[in-house]
């Protein structure tokens, strides 16, 4: 396991599970899941390789609170 500031997570430090728990967290707690009809799916999810994970949040109108929250979240998901 990485040990980082949970700001610094990326995409690419994070397991399949975790992959999974971002996309379906993106789809059921941001806007993305209540007012668009597409779901996000694992696919889509990799355009955003390079930024952060709680940046990846903001993307989908979070406020940088919710974003780092729901970060953490992601980061410390466990099957």
């Amino acid at each position: 396991m990485n040990y980082k500031v949970n700001n610094e997570w990326m995409l690419e430090d994070l397991n399949a599970d975790q992959v999974s728990h971002l996309v379906w967290r993106i789809n059921n707690k941001s806007y993305l899941g209540k007012i668009s009809s597409p779901k996000l799916n694992m696919k889509e999810i990799y355009q955003f390789k390079n930024i952060s994970i709680y940046e990846i949040f903001e993307e989908f109108a979070m406020t940088e609170k919710a974003a780092k929250i729901h970060a953490c979240k992601v980061i410390n998901y466990k099957t």
